[in-house]
């Protein structure tokens, strides 16, 4: 249940206060945006003009002089007070290092195609623009959720770490050795950190006439005849390396069952997912509304979820967000997540009855459950 106006109002200079002081807090502004922090896993409360229900974290009605007060432009109606991702240890072999990236529209380029060619692990240095900036979480907050970003590591450090550093700035790039076997940090940024004389380091490491320095002398010389945008370069370099050797993923579960389909990158599995997934999703939830007598048609829609599996909004415009992952499991472990987003529906939260709603129309719904904890696909395990 949302708050009354009045007293949520007055939590507003505590909050923003909050804000200033805790660099472990943020602010998602809009409903987009609170939806992608929601759907990470990052909310930790939210403020709105209006009545907000959500089954999972406390929401505050508040007036739109004070929402004024906290939001970064006028007459939005919603917002979320966040909590940033944990940082990971760096655990993929290629990773992104931002070395003093000062443009906003560069930061969100670079973590954006971060995201698109796979990416998991980024470093942002001292002397970069903080990427839970709201301005920068406006052009890019779906990768600022999705990346595991990690702040303030040196260049020594990542080299400690065993990488190979692919130093490149906006006209060049080098490649410079270290004791890394296969483990390789893309630069990108600062341009003192380029070595200024033009000796073909990649030729040392790869051997001069191997296909990966022949594809590296290209894009240097590409790179040298054109001044291009940062995102641009990174697509260059990221192609030496992932443009070459076999598939990314070899085979997919739809429904329990294996099927024998490649995908290149991440992105084309996972919009593979939701194009399977999308219809079917949808048909089971229509379903289970005339079933569970929902008297409202919720809106399904599709999504990489880091956290869960399903997603219920209710309010002014009802929708349920299904992990594009689901679909690889068979019926009955889709129907348990169906159904324990609608009882949503009716009740918040998980009290007592809740879930007794949930075994009304599901009664396996532990064991269900389990095979999605253990990512049992077919239900063989």
């Amino acid at each position: 249940m949302s708050e009354e106006v009045s007293a949520a109002d007055r939590r507003i200079l505590d909050t923003i206060e909050s804000l200033r002081s805790d660099r472990s807090l943020f602010l998602a502004e809009g409903l987009d945006m609170v939806k992608l922090a929601f759907d990470a896993g990052l909310v930790n409360e939210v403020y709105s003009t209006r009545s907000v229900v959500n089954c999972e974290i406390p929401c505050h009605k508040v007036s739109q002089e004070s929402m004024d007060l906290l939001a970064s432009s006028p007459s939005l109606d919603i917002v979320a007070i966040c909590h940033r991702k944990e940082e990971e240890q760096l655990s993929s072999d290629r990773i992104l290092y931002l070395d003093r990236i000062d443009g906003v529209e560069d930061m969100a380029s670079l973590l954006k195609v971060a995201v698109s060619f796979g990416h998991r692990d980024v470093i942002v240095s001292r002397g970069s623009l903080d990427p839970y900036g709201i301005n920068i979480l406006k052009a890019a907050a779906e990768s600022v959720f999705n990346l595991n970003i990690v702040l303030r590591k040196s260049l020594e450090e990542i080299e400690g770490y065993g990488y190979r550093l692919v130093r490149t700035t906006l006209r060049k790039m080098l490649v410079s050795s270290n004791s890394g076997e296969g483990k390789v940090a893309f630069v990108l940024g600062n341009e003192e950190n380029l070595k200024t004389d033009d000796s073909p380091e990649y030729e040392k490491i790869f051997g001069k006439d191997s296909p990966t320095s022949r594809l590296l002398r290209n894009t240097k010389e590409m790179l040298d005849r054109n001044g291009i945008t940062l995102e641009s370069q990174l697509r260059n370099v990221q192609r030496v390396f992932y443009g070459v050797g076999g598939d990314m993923i070899s085979h997919v579960y739809i429904l329990g069952q294996r099927k024998e389909i490649s995908f290149k990158t991440i992105d084309a599995y996972y919009d593979y997912l939701k194009k399977v997934g999308l219809p079917i999703f949808t048909e089971r939830v229509r379903h289970y509304e005339k079933v569970m007598n929902v008297p409202i048609e919720h809106k399904v829609r599709v999504k990489y979820l880091k956290t869960c599996y399903g997603i219920c909004y209710e309010g002014d415009e009802p929708n349920i967000v299904f992990d594009s992952r689901l679909i690889q499991y068979t019926m009955d472990v889709i129907d348990s997540v169906v159904i324990h987003e609608l009882v949503h529906y009716f009740i918040g939260n998980h009290p007592p009855e809740f879930w007794d709603m949930v075994y009304k129309y599901c009664p396996d719904y532990d064991e269900l459950d389990k095979r999605l904890e253990r990512k049992d696909y077919a239900g063989n395990n």
